[in-house]
């Protein structure tokens, strides 16, 4: 199932794994599999750095910012938590474009 471009655009951004840029970043675009969606704004990928070559890695959602799935500050943020990781459920298993992975958390745009 393909999720809608707005979807992925607003929840995203642009993932991506090509040449380096300045300051440890990769411009992009970087095809990747998503392989589990860990929490609200973490995804697990597939993705491919060469010619028959892949890595796996986490990697966390640039402009997004969820709920702690697994270690809640309180109860309150279980639901809100779940609510978030469910909505990134129709990426589970689709081909995404990763861009403008930056250093250090991983994060990048999809």
């Amino acid at each position: 199932m393909t999720p809608p471009a707005g979807l992925l655009i607003a929840a995203f951004g642009f993932c991506s794994l090509s040449a380096p840029a300045a300051g440890g970043e990769l411009a992009g675009p970087v095809k990747a599999s998503v392989v589990r969606i860990v929490d609200g704004d973490t995804l697990a990928v597939r993705a491919q750095i060469w010619v028959d070559q892949e890595i796996d890695v986490k990697l966390r959602l640039a402009d997004a910012d969820a709920p702690e799935l697994y270690r809640p500050r309180c109860e309150a943020e279980k639901a809100p938590a779940r609510a978030a990781r469910d909505r990134l459920r129709v990426l589970a298993g689709e081909e995404v474009q990763l861009a403008d992975i930056r250093h250090g958390r991983r994060i990048c745009h999809v």
